[in-house]
This record gives C-alpha cells, structure tokens and sequence, in this order.
C-alpha cells in the first residue's frame, strides 16, 4: 500500500488540493451541522492535510492510515495530532468521536462490499450520539478508461497517469520518470460501490439523516467523479 517512493513523490508534488478543497468545503458543511464536541478522527488520512485543517478549526484529531510511509510524512508534518498506522476496517478509538472523515477514495481501496459493512458497522460503534460520519466514494457512473496523460511536472521530473477500468474496478497507474528514464511505478486498484449499497449499509449500521450529492454543499459546483455522503449517529 503506497511505496515510500510513492509517498514521497506524493507529498514534494504537492497533491494537497483535494484534501484543502473537501476541507473548506467541510467548514462551510459544519456551521449548519452542529456537532455534540470537538473530535475528530480521519480514516484513510494520507499525508495528514485534512488533519491539520481540522486542527486549525479547533478540533483533537486523529488520523489512520495503512501506510506507514504515509504516517511517517504526517507525522513530520503535523504537531499536535495523534497519527497511526491502522487498519481502517477493524481500528476502534479509546473513547468516542464526534466527527469522522473519510475522503479521497479511501473506501474504495477496500475490495469487497463485506469489508465496507465491517467498517461502517465499526465506525458506528465510535461515533458519539449526534457525530456525523462524512466521507466520498468514487462515482461509478463516471469511471472510464483514459489514455496515459502527464499529471504533474517538476523540473526534468513528471509523473504519467493512466486510468483503467474493468467492470467494477478501476486501476490507477502512476509512473514517476526523469527525463525519459522511468523511475518507478506504483498501481492503486479501486472498487466502484452503487451508492443504495452504501445507504442500506448505513441504514442497517443505524445512521439516519443519509445524504448523498455530488457536493458537500448546495451552493458548490458538483465534483462528477465523487460522491458525497453525511450521515449521522441518532
């Protein structure tokens, strides 16, 4: 799950705009959604961007991530925040959590549709009475396969990008070269969910107040390749 080469062509490129997008868009999500106090814990948190928003509006936060790699940039960048290596299907806090995140795609890294009723049921299990669980899925209406394009320059170094799908599944395959000289790969393989699969699990887990959108916000522009979804512990 993420080489260290990986993770680190990830950070020195600044792949930050996502993370710093969804975060202002969260602020602006939380001033109608009033929360019963001031945790937060990130599932899938990467580099730790969302994070360190999150601290900055007040929040103790946690994030998780599998990768260690990952953790290791976090941890080195944000002070002040707990950050672990954990899995995000069976990882449980010591006390309850107000607010939990999820974003990116991070859910669809799990391969099967029982992994994500694990870990919604678990999170369930945290969030404290009143807590919303907000996280995005990839649309599956909108994933197709691309040609190979440049994602990102930095010098004599870029990083290629190619989409692939295949049924259910889409396959991210990103390539690191400097000059013409290929440096590394890294393939991150993603499943597509139906969102009523989503929502009945969230029903089931006990979460009301179930919204899905293309944004996290009415007066935002939707995002066609993300879904947005909010719900909330009773």
């Amino acid at each position: 799950m993420y080489g260290k080469d990986f993770c680190r062509v990830y950070n020195e490129f600044g792949w930050n705009y996502y993370p710093e997008a969804f975060g202002e868009q969260l602020g602006i999500w939380l001033l109608g959604h009033p929360l019963p106090g001031k945790t937060a814990l990130d599932i899938g948190c990467g580099t730790g961007v969302l994070c360190r928003i999150l601290k900055e509006m007040g929040f103790k936060v946690t994030g998780i991530d599998l990768s260690e790699d990952m953790i290791d940039i976090a941890r080195n960048a944000g002070s002040g925040i707990d950050f672990e290596v954990a899995d995000m299907v069976t990882y449980r806090p010591e006390g309850s959590v107000d607010l939990v995140t999820c974003t990116g795609d991070a859910l669809n890294h799990l391969s099967d549709i029982s992994y994500v009723e694990r870990m919604i049921g678990n999170v369930y299990g945290f969030i404290s009475p009143g807590g919303y669980f907000v996280f995005d899925v990839l649309n599956g209406r909108e994933g197709r396969s691309d040609e190979p394009f440049e994602l990102e320059r930095r010098g004599d170094v870029r990083v290629v990008l190619q989409i692939t799908r295949e049924g259910c599944v889409t396959t991210l395959h990103v390539s690191t070269y400097k000059e013409n000289e290929l440096l590394f790969e890294e393939k991150v393989v993603e499943t597509f969910y139906e969102p009523d699969s989503i929502r009945e699990l969230l029903r089931s887990a006990g979460f009301e107040d179930i919204t899905c959108e293309d944004s996290l916000n009415p007066v935002s522009s939707g995002h066609g390749t993300t879904l947005f979804f909010t719900a909330r512990h009773p």
